[in-house]
């Protein structure tokens, strides 16, 4: 059996724009994952420390995969026209949708028939409209490839943003690596390979989230999607210190901005 999974962390201690991080794909270990994400929130630091790098974050998270005929299932289990199965989810949000002449049904990256044609999505779509309007960053988990992804993946090229977004990257990179999670590249996602309907560039684009929409691949351990059991932990221990920096560094551009608004608005005032 197939079946998709939404599952939201609340943390509203104090006032901070808030994040969204989603873990999903043909994850073998994905459940696993998951389960040892919230162990090293809870046991790893006090509940205060988490508080106060997590503070206005969320996380939803879902997943799915097949137990019976393909534990590497990679799409959902829409039943399409000719009789064949699924619409790959990270090609099925309304950015770019299509624009690459998609592939056909029986494809593992098959885009659907149309943008956010897929319950999965909208659901995640309608959850994030209706929760988290002004969502400062997002970050989608993927496996595999130690990579931080980040802004446009859907061409090549710099993002505006590009200064930000290498600080931001860099600071993912650097805890991740400082917790023993391993050397991860910081890049351009389009740099992987160019991809339309993606969830990243759906955040960054439709959602407009100042701190834009990223992918994080995690590791292999050397066996593609089937991450020894044995290289969990420290993955994960890696992942989450990585988000801990990033949502640090994320907090930090906001004074950035903020003090870059003042700045312009003194600017004004002078030239009047």
């Amino acid at each position: 059996y197939t079946f998709t999974t939404v599952v939201v962390f609340r943390c509203y201690v104090m006032s901070l724009s808030h994040c969204i991080f989603c873990f999903h794909y043909c994850l073998y270990f994905c459940l696993e994952y998951i389960f040892y994400f919230f162990f090293f929130f809870f046991k790893q630091k006090t509940a205060y420390e988490m508080l106060r790098s997590l503070v206005g974050s969320e996380m939803c998270i879902r997943d799915r995969y097949s137990h019976t005929a393909d534990r590497l299932w990679r799409k959902n289990r829409r039943e399409n026209s000719d009789g064949s199965y699924g619409v790959d989810l990270n090609r099925n949000w309304p950015n770019h949708w299509g624009e690459d002449g998609g592939s056909g049904t029986k494809e593992q990256d098959y885009q659907g028939t149309a943008e956010a044609s897929e319950p999965e999505v909208q659901a995640v779509m309608k959850y994030m409209h209706d929760n988290l309007p002004s969502a400062a960053a997002g970050i989608d988990y993927h496996s595999y490839g130690k990579m931080i992804l980040r802004s446009p993946g859907w061409r090549r090229g710099n993002d505006k943003d590009e200064h930000m977004l290498r600080r931001l990257g860099g600071a993912m990179r650097d805890g991740t690596a400082s917790a023993g999670g391993g050397s991860y590249k910081s890049m351009h996602a389009a740099d992987l390979y160019p991809c339309t309907g993606a969830m990243d560039d759906w955040m960054s684009e439709q959602v407009g989230m100042w701190g834009h929409g990223w992918t994080v691949e995690l590791p292999s351990g050397g066996q593609q999607f089937m991450l020894p059991e044995a290289d969990l932990e420290k993955v994960t221990t890696g992942a989450f210190e990585g988000l801990l920096r990033f949502v640090k560094q994320l907090r930090e551009e906001k004074r950035r901005r903020s003090q870059a608004a003042v700045q312009g608005d003194v600017q004004l005032l002078s030239a009047s």
